[in-house]
């Protein structure tokens, strides 16, 4: 018996790994893989037992659209998304509401400028008036 590579369990059937010479894992291990790479060195490993891993990555099966994971996966999704919206939005009023605060700033200077002015004008007038 032989002790596999990466459960460290020892085993009678394995799959040897050629790309990391000396490694083997047990076909227990090779079914678990999610993705037909070498746990050690990240190639692609050719030659493993075959696995339909559309099955494992496209959640059209009705396993995975009942599960908790999808059903939180989407709220994520819908959260993301209206996160954005919102903050697109919000932007827009943003740009708006300084928009108009700019305004009625400009307005309250000119005011402010146009009272100066008449006020100066009327001291002007009464200073001539009475001296």
């Amino acid at each position: 018996m032989k002790e596999c590579s990466i459960c460290y369990e020892p085993k009678t059937t394995f799959f040897p790994l050629e790309c990391c010479g000396g490694y083997s894992m047990c076909h227990d291990c090779t079914h678990a893989l999610q993705q037909p790479k070498c746990p050690f060195c990240r190639n692609m490993l050719v030659g493993l037992p075959t696995i339909d891993y559309s099955q494992i990555w496209w959640p059209t099966e009705q396993r995975y659209v009942d599960s908790r994971w999808y059903r939180r996966h989407l709220r994520r999704i819908e959260r993301v998304r209206q996160f954005e919206q919102n903050r697109t939005v919000n932007k827009l009023l943003t740009r708006e509401l300084n928009l108009q605060r700019k305004h009625v700033r400009e307005m309250k200077c000119r005011r402010q400028r146009k009272d100066r002015k008449n006020f100066i004008r009327n001291l002007l007038h009464d200073v001539a008036q009475y001296s």
